[in-house]
């Protein structure tokens, strides 16, 4: 799969989603410990794994349009993004055989996210998806403005090992099941 952009949210979507990981991030942080290294220390990002918006009132905004682009009988893994002044996340790739995607809520839009260092300009609303196995990263915000976004991982059933499902399923707070 090619990198793919698409209109997603709506300014006021963005707005409200992105108002909501700001005004929670102290709390989403102390659901567990920062799990990456590739930001800031005691980043929204490391708590990828202990916390899935998908579960909060971003949910309801967020899994109708989930489900429209990618279909039912899915795993879904969704995290925030706060990059303050001097923060990015350094060149990564989520993993093998299912598909990523950032949305960009808050931010220089011409600071842009760089998908094999190309750089992609980035719009309020916009998803942008690909191969989980594309390398990406964002250069350290330059401004006094928060940078805002919210990435998932797209997790096909059908393309999931039994094993594998079983693990994902029983992982309720980090992965979100959207069916029929």
């Amino acid at each position: 799969m090619q990198r793919k952009s698409c209109d997603f949210l709506s300014e006021d979507e963005s707005k409200f989603i992105s108002q909501y990981v700001i005004e929670t991030e102290n709390e989403v942080k102390k659901t567990g410990r920062d799990f990456y290294l590739g930001t800031s220390k005691n980043s929204l990002t490391g708590r990828y794994m202990t916390h899935n918006y998908l579960y909060t009132p971003c949910g309801d905004i967020l899994i109708p349009k989930i489900k429209n682009l990618f279909g039912d009988e899915i795993l879904v893994q969704c995290w925030a993004n706060i990059f303050r002044k001097g923060e990015g996340i350094k060149e990564h790739e989520h993993g093998i055989n299912f598909v990523s995607g950032n949305i960009f809520l808050q931010g220089d839009p011409n600071h842009g996210t760089y998908y094999q260092n190309e750089k992609e300009i980035n719009k309020v609303g916009q998803l942008t998806y690909f191969n989980s196995e594309l390398r990406h990263h964002v250069e350290p915000n330059p401004t006094d403005e928060l940078r805002v976004t919210m990435a998932m991982d797209v997790h096909f059933l059908w393309n999931l090992k039994e094993s594998r499902k079983e693990k994902m399923m029983q992982q309720s707070d980090r992965f979100f099941y959207i069916t029929k």
